[in-house]
């Protein structure tokens, strides 16, 4: 007996939820029961990361065969690149359909200067929304409404002070925000932006970022190899800070630079009750970089490093800096990954000052985990 195929249409649609609509629609050839469960799955996704190329004839016929009334996911995960009017029709079916889900991440659509439609700005049904569209302008030419939105990803893009400030205006739910090499930004600001609690921006290579974020209510902040150096203006709620950035140039000056970021950023962080430092900070470190006071942190610090080999006077130079300014700081985490010979964990802790009771826990991979607690 063929208990699977007895199921409801509601449970089989939920299985399919879970699995690319590619693999979806291949159950249509089991038997006739199957034939049409896919096409009212509350889900379409799209994606070639891991298989053959998606093409636009495809998805078009699939949306022509597609009925569900009502749309939790939209996924589209490419290589390609569309056309205007191809990607221009599937957000429009998408929002015809009250998606809430929807996550556009393609090639370079039409020619290099694609603009979001106007019909994409309203909507009251988008909770999450992640646009990755290389070379596009995020640029709303009416008011924006999204009324339901929580969650907000943008990567790739060309998106001014003036567009995000529209955008931040009409998503009066919105609690999660993130930028990823979005160009032409330059001022951050969160202000008004009562329910945002967590931002995260990526900016690396020659691409610039916001070079000042204002964001007094915000709980979570992430960020990650943050080239030009970033004033945080008002961080004053913040409770976890995950920070890295980098300086691979041997020029003074723009060490000086990394110096000074790392400087105020402490001081700006001291409410945080958790704070990680990545690699790039640990490798542009010296002891010059001195002077941080205010920091407080009650739950732990910890930082990582990735690939790069790890010198333990670096390490012992900045956990004396941190164990010089952090007022109320418990723990103390360093995460290592992988094999790192020319890392002594015994002259770090000989080197490290011995009038602080605090717990240091040292981790790698491969050689497991190292605990160091008591006077350090």
């Amino acid at each position: 007996m063929d208990l699977i195929s007895s199921l409801p249409d509601a449970i089989l649609q939920h299985i399919l939820f879970f699995v690319p609509t590619q693999l979806a629609i291949t159950t249509s050839i089991l038997s006739r029961r199957w034939r049409h469960v896919w096409s009212d799955t509350p889900s379409l996704s799209f994606d070639d990361s891991y298989g053959p190329p998606v093409h636009a004839a495809w998805i078009n016929e699939t949306l022509t065969r597609y009925t569900a009334p009502k749309m939790i996911k939209f996924h589209l995960n490419t290589r390609m690149n569309p056309t205007v009017s191809s990607m221009n029709r599937w957000i429009q079916f998408a929002m015809s359909r009250n998606v809430e889900n929807l996550s556009l991440c393609v090639g370079i659509v039409g020619d290099y200067k694609y603009s979001i439609p106007d019909f994409f700005w309203t909507s009251s049904s988008i909770k999450q929304l992640n646009f990755e569209l290389p070379y596009s302008y995020i640029i709303p030419s009416c008011s924006v409404s999204w009324t339901s939105l929580k969650k907000l990803s943008l990567s790739n893009c060309y998106l001014s002070d003036e567009s995000l400030a529209k955008i931040l205006c009409g998503c009066p739910i919105l609690e999660s925000l993130k930028l990823n090499h979005c160009l032409h930004l330059s001022v951050l600001d969160l202000s008004k932006s009562l329910g945002v609690r967590t931002i995260e921006i990526a900016c690396t290579g020659f691409v610039s970022g916001p070079m000042q974020i204002v964001a007094p209510h915000v709980h979570s902040l992430r960020l990650h190899n943050f080239k030009p150096p970033c004033a945080l203006v008002d961080v004053s709620s913040l409770t976890e800070a995950r920070v890295d950035v980098s300086c691979h140039s041997v020029r003074e000056t723009l060490i000086a630079y990394l110096f000074q970021f790392l400087r105020e950023m402490l001081e700006k962080l001291q409410n945080a009750e958790k704070l990680t430092f990545g690699c790039n900070i640990l490798q542009n470190y010296c002891d010059d970089c001195v002077g941080v006071g205010g920091w407080r942190s009650k739950d732990g610090a910890s930082w990582n490093r990735s690939h790069w080999e790890l010198e333990s006077k670096r390490v012992a130079s900045f956990v004396k800096l941190v164990l010089k300014n952090a007022n109320a700081l418990d723990k103390m985490v360093l995460q290592l990954y992988g094999d790192y010979p020319r890392f002594k964990f015994e002259e770090l802790v000989q080197t490290l000052p011995h009038n602080n009771t605090i717990s240091i826990v040292l981790s790698t991979r491969q050689n497991g985990t190292h605990h160091m607690s008591g006077e350090s």
